[in-house]
């Protein structure tokens, strides 16, 4: 601990405590201001024991570990990712979600045209009444 009475080894320091050098008196040796307490201060739990720092430090050791290898393990999934979709260049994956689009908006049509169809309006009573006798049977 610092002697109070001591004079400051830091004059730019001087008069710090009381917040100016105009609060010193003229011809009066500055003084160091007692240290700063420790904010957090010792535990008073048992934890600050070194046995419990020392397993509290494997367990951050062990827990780290396990991060990078789960963040190599990611880096291999992207990087086997990013190689399986290589073959595929830009245009010609949007080719492809083209032809699927227009395919899509063909067999809409299709659809349209077999359900709007007098053909299936008419039959339509017998396909209502083969459900429901389908739903009797079970």
């Amino acid at each position: 601990m610092r002697d109070v009475n001591a004079v400051n080894e830091f004059p730019q320091a001087a008069g710090a405590a009381s917040g100016s050098p105009a609060d010193v008196p003229a011809g009066a040796p500055a003084v160091a201001a007692p240290p700063e307490p420790d904010r957090a201060g010792p535990a008073r739990d048992g934890t600050d024991t070194p046995e419990a720092l020392r397993h509290a430090l494997e367990m951050t050791r062990q827990e780290n570990r396990r991060l990078r290898g789960a963040a190599e393990q990611m880096r291999a999934e992207m990087l086997a990712l990013n190689r399986s979709l290589a073959p595929w260049p830009q245009e010609e994956m949007e080719a492809r979600l083209r032809r699927a689009k227009e395919r899509i908006a063909a067999l809409e049509q299709e659809l349209a045209a077999v359900t709007g169809s007098s053909s299936w309006k008419l039959t339509g009573p017998y396909r209502r009444l083969g459900e429901r006798l389908k739903h009797l049977r079970r």
